[in-house]
This record gives C-alpha cells, structure tokens and sequence, in this order.
C-alpha cells in the first residue's frame, strides 16, 4: 500500500510525458496554420496596392487619351466633318446637270429638278440646316466658274419651287410631263427643298 502513491505518481508522470509533446504540437501547428492566413492577407493587400497602382495608370492613360483629343482641330467647320447624302448627291447633281437659266426649255427642266427635290425633301430624315450644308460642301467641290453657274441655278431653282407652290404648280408639271411626283408636297417638303436654294451663297 506504501507504493501505491508513488505508481500514481509515476503514471501520472508517464501519461503527463505522453500528452506533453501532443499539445506542444497541436500549438505548433496552429501557430503554423494561423501564418498562411497571414500571408494570404498580405498577398490580397500586395494585389489591392497593385490594381490601385493599375488604376492610377489606366487614370493617367485616360487622361493622355482626353489629352489626344487636343490634337482635333475645332476649328474646322463642321459641314467639313459632313458627307453629302446619297439620295441629295442625286438631287443636286440633276439640277447641275438640267437646269440652265436662259436656254429654251429651262422652265419646264426646272420643274422636273424641283418636283424631283421636293420628292426627295418628303422623304428624308434630313433637317433643313443638314441640307443646306451639305449642299454647301457640294457648291465648295466645284470649280469656280461651275459653282458659279449652279447658284444661278438655284435660283431659278428657288422661283420654280414658288411656282409648284401656287396655285399653277399643277399645271406647271403638267406642261413639264411631271406625272409621277408626289405632289401636293407639304410644307415641310417645301422648307426643306428651299434649304438646297439658301445654299452657295443665296
């Protein structure tokens, strides 16, 4: 009975030996488990820092980009920027090509020039100003006796779209064979084919 302690204590000591170095691990490898979070924090704060530094890059190419910009000249007219209409391009290059103040005739080619502009005003999209600058660019293209003469020519354009307006425009396309207008034409067909005669200077 004398030794019964001193076993207890024994065995105390072995199981105490035995766990020790268990719990010693255990701690070492949470300390070691708890590093990677570490690392892995300092990673993601390493790619927050990067895609900061990235996006200040991005922000100073932007603003070069804006900078870029500089380099358009504003002060370049903006019927420059502009391309003449296809269906206007037909419009302009048949009055160019028919009307011609002072010949016999030119009365009757005239109205067929305006009924076929006034056709085309009905159906586009275009605003007054766009059509008038456009036929601007179109009036710049032409040598300067050409642009010359197409101003007369819109002129007498202009007194013919007057005429188709009146009360003889029905019988002005009548004596000109104009039988597949759309006429009557409506007001904003007229204002826009009256833009193609404020155009090159009238």
């Amino acid at each position: 009975m004398k030794h019964t302690p001193i076993l207890l204590i024994a065995l105390l000591f072995l199981l105490f030996t035995a766990c020790g170095p268990d719990a010693s691990g255990s701690k070492s490898s949470q300390s070691s488990e708890s590093k990677p979070t570490d690392s892995v924090s300092a990673i993601s704060g390493a790619v927050s820092d990067d895609s900061d530094g990235s996006a200040a890059s991005d922000g100073s190419n932007a603003s070069d980009g804006s900078d870029a910009s500089d380099d358009f000249d504003i002060s370049a007219s903006s019927a420059d920027l502009v391309e003449i209409d296809a269906g206007l391009h037909v419009v302009l290059t048949e009055i160019k090509e028919m009307v011609h103040p002072g010949e016999s005739g030119s009365s009757l080619k005239s109205a067929q020039a305006a009924a076929d502009a006034l056709d085309f005003a009905l159906g586009t999209e275009l605003t007054g100003e766009a059509i008038r600058d456009m036929t601007q660019i179109y009036c710049e293209s032409l040598s300067e006796d050409a642009a010359a003469e197409f101003t007369e020519q819109l002129q007498l354009l202009g007194e013919t779209l007057s005429t188709l307006q009146s009360a003889g425009g029905k019988a002005l396309l009548d004596d000109a064979g104009v039988a597949d207008s759309s006429y009557p034409w409506t007001d904003d067909a007229f204002e826009r084919a009256e833009a193609i005669v404020q155009a090159c200077g009238n």
